[in-house]
């Protein structure tokens, strides 16, 4: 699989050929616009689009994700796990798109975004638009704060309710970090969210 990071704001177009497997990570740790369509343009294509969104102060992120399938015999996933800090409000929208001619095709988007603050906001709108029949697709999407059960457990263990957000904000995106293959890339997206 060739791997590519996105971590820059404006549109990106990243396509798949025939037989290609292309992996994206997309990091957004600023505020801004962002926006990736994936086209799997040839039979066997793959691709695998994980993001990671991570909002502090007073940051505005939006985040609009695309895959669309032009041929049949193709298979996209796109992860995008996001948290949202102080004051910062994202609006994350996804679409997977099918056209007609595009058969057994299978594709699924998930969107999740934890929320560290009462005063932090954040939309997910994942979106299905398919024109053929024998598909498999599927999205999810969560908003939510971060559980005060799972915070009790882990300051009634000795750690502070800082070390347990933080613990628990490593987990969360820890789930997209683990399925970047790239050494070189996981590590530089590391860096940047911890």
């Amino acid at each position: 699989m060739k791997w590519r990071l996105i971590d820059k704001p404006g549109k990106h177009v990243v396509s798949s050929g025939k037989d290609q497997q292309v992996g994206i990570v997309l990091l957004v740790d600023k505020g801004g616009e962002y926006g990736v369509t994936v086209e799997l343009v040839g039979a066997g294509a793959k691709a695998l689009m994980l993001g990671l969104v991570v909002g502090r102060g007073r940051e505005w992120i939006n985040l609009s994700t695309e895959t669309v399938h032009q041929v049949a015999n193709t298979h996209a996933e796109t992860m995008i796990h996001g948290v949202m800090f102080d004051q910062a409000t994202a609006n994350i929208s996804g679409l997977i798109k099918i056209v007609k001619r595009a058969q057994t095709v299978t594709d699924f988007l998930t969107e999740r975004i934890l929320l560290l603050s009462p005063s932090a906001q954040a939309i997910a709108e994942p979106a299905l638009e398919i024109e053929a029949d024998e598909v498999r697709a599927s999205h999810a999407a969560t908003v939510a704060p971060v559980d005060e059960n799972q915070v009790f457990y882990l300051t009634s263990r000795g750690l502070s309710q800082n070390q347990a957000e933080s613990q628990m904000v490593k987990g969360f995106l820890g789930v997209v970090v683990n399925k970047i293959e790239d050494d070189k890339i996981r590590h530089q997206v590391l860096k940047r969210i911890c």
